[in-house]
């Protein structure tokens, strides 16, 4: 390096510190060398972790590169949002007590170390540190604080995160610190969004790390438990709401009582091997068109008017409230509340109109379901759901204008046969007269279980 040659004591003087820290900068990059480079790579995105060296040295270098040279007061704020994943700058300052934490945030970001910044959608900054960064700043800060301390800063933190609305990440904490009656409120409040979103494992594993005699004991858990298998394990999920049932008849939880037996009815309807188990559901779920019965929301209301036809559609074809309880899900499905919980619904409507060959329930309902699919947050398996009944439904349309009574005959004696193994307590044959007009013949043929019902 060729030091200027000005002979003006002030320059030289001030290139010479210049130089010296050149020097000092270069030997430091040196020490570094084979990490260095491997670490601009990933501040860029162009390098894979898996290559990366193990994390002492990476932990080294945070700490000879970005942090030894940090004041204390922001090492401090460094260290106060470490422990959660993002935040704004208003939640950044209320967790660091500093109002110049935005400042700081802005500095590594525009200077690209490790701090990311994006917008949400309601237009505000959110910050995040790069995952090795973070990493670095919570072992530090457990180094700094100490066993005790950093449990205040946790517990602390997952209280300003409650009252930001970040649900998630203030559970995530309260179930660090062992906060388990704060970590249970949190999650039952946030489980219906989280199974809206389809994120049924978040709550599956938030659930699992609760105290199981505390989640044992809580009739709500057990049923968000059950709902968030219901789908793809509906025979696991079902000892869960039975016991879900069990616990909300002892505490008096009626609201709990009906979901829990929705939700039963649902897994059977799933599994599809036999269901004369509804049976016993009926006295249970005809609560929900009793007029004395007051549901917390119409979604509530829905999920349990809905299992209702479907036990009559399938075991009580001639239930006196069976037309009542198409026209209230009806109702229930226009008004405003979760799509997916429509598309069940609405997919029971369907089911009852090709099970009792009420064609013009059928198509209705099929009308509604095109409308419904349309939204972006129905799942891929209730637009399955709801495909695979509009191709079940002409099937019906066309055997009922056969011309054939004999092949609408067979397909009695065919379907006939499941019922002793299946428990669907009647099948549909539909018979065309001579003018083409399509006529039905209900066959029922009801099961000994069921036989001395009179609705």
């Amino acid at each position: 390096v060729n030091v200027t040659q000005d002979r003006r004591s002030g320059a030289a003087d001030e290139a010479r510190a210049i130089l010296a820290q050149e020097v000092q900068d270069f030997l430091a990059w040196q020490r570094q060398r084979d990490l260095g480079p491997m670490i601009e790579k990933l501040r860029q995105g162009t390098q894979r972790l898996e290559t990366m060296p193990a994390e002492a040295e990476v932990f080294d270098y945070f700490a000879s590169q970005l942090f030894s040279r940090t004041s204390d007061r922001d090492k401090a704020i460094l260290l106060s949002l470490s422990l959660v994943p993002h935040f704004t700058p208003r939640i950044a300052s209320r967790l660091s007590r500093d109002d110049t934490a935005e400042r700081l945030l802005e500095h590594l970001y525009k200077r690209n170390l490790f701090t990311y910044r994006r917008r949400n959608q309601r237009g505000e900054d959110v910050y995040q540190f790069h995952a090795l960064f973070r990493t670095f700043l919570l072992h530090r800060a457990q180094q700094m604080l100490g066993a005790q301390g950093l449990l205040s800063m946790k517990r602390r933190a997952a209280q300003v995160l409650e009252d930001a609305g970040q649900i998630g990440e203030a559970a995530q904490l309260y179930l660090e610190t062992e906060g388990w009656d704060e970590a249970l409120r949190l999650t039952l409040a946030e489980a219906p969004s989280l199974l809206a979103q389809g994120r049924r494992q978040v709550l599956l594993k938030r659930i699992d790390c609760l105290p199981a005699q505390q989640a044992a004991a809580e009739p709500w858990l057990l049923y968000w438990q059950g709902v968030a298998k219901l789908e793809v394990d509906p025979a696991g999920a079902r000892p869960l709401l039975l016991a879900a049932h069990a616990r909300a008849e002892e505490t008096g939880d009626r609201h709990c009582v009906l979901q829990a037996a929705a939700a039963i009815t649902q897994t059977h309807i799933l599994e599809y091997s036999h269901l004369a188990p509804l049976d016993d559901w009926l006295p249970v779920l005809e609560q929900a068109i009793d007029q004395t019965t007051l549901f917390p929301s119409p979604d509530a209301e829905l999920a349990v008017v809905s299992a209702l036809l479907i036990v009559i559609s399938y075991r009580f074809p001639a239930h006196r409230d069976r037309r009542r309880c198409i026209e209230c899900v009806y109702e229930l499905v226009m008004a405003p509340g979760e799509a997916n919980l429509r598309m069940i619904a609405i997919g029971f409507v369907l089911a009852h109109a090709c099970t009792t060959g009420h064609l013009d329930d059928g198509l209705r309902a099929i009308a509604i379901a095109r409308d419904l699919v349309r939204r972006p947050e129905v799942t891929a398996i209730n637009r399955d759901h709801r495909a695979r009944f509009e191709r079940r439904q002409p099937h019906h349309v066309a055997l009922a204008d056969h011309p054939s009574v004999g092949e609408a005959d067979a397909v009695v004696l065919v379907r006939g046969g499941l019922v002793d193994r299946t428990g669907v307590g009647h099948t549909c044959a539909f018979h065309a007269s001579p003018s083409r007009s399509a006529t039905m013949r209900l066959l029922r043929r009801p099961m000994p279980s069921i036989s001395t019902v009179t609705h």
